[in-house]
């Protein structure tokens, strides 16, 4: 697992290098992207065994890279982990249950961050 890619996706300075040590405690090789415009160019450079990306961000969301993942890449959507905070979740429950992917609240504990990583590694 060590060799294992991990991408996170988060506009938030704070939170995306909160969120990239935490996993660099597990894994060497974590990219960071500051929205999910720059999450598409990393993905198609490099291959990810995980994509942890908040929901809300400018240009494009959460919701807009899975769509594009889906599109582009459709082995990696499984791969893939949000995180929000409480006050945009609404907005996006009915995406969330259509799509299925797994959802940490903000905040977290590191454990659950580091769990949900290793679950999108081998999706059900």
């Amino acid at each position: 697992m060590p060799q294992q890619r991990i991408l996170v996706v988060e506009d938030e300075t704070n939170v995306r290098e909160l969120e990239a040590e935490i996993l660099r405690g597990e894994w060497e090789h974590v990219d960071t992207a500051v929205d999910g415009t720059d999450a598409l160019r990393l993905l198609a450079e490099h291959v990810y065994a995980a994509i942890v990306s908040d929901l809300a961000m400018p240009k494009l969301d959460g919701r807009g890279l899975y769509e594009e993942v889906e599109r582009r890449w459709p082995a990696v959507q499984g791969r893939l982990v949000f995180v929000t905070g409480y006050a945009e979740a609404e907005e996006y429950d009915e995406f969330l249950r259509h799509s299925g992917v797994p959802v940490l609240a903000k905040p977290f504990r590191m454990a659950d961050l580091l769990g949900a990583v290793k679950r999108a590694f081998s999706p059900a």
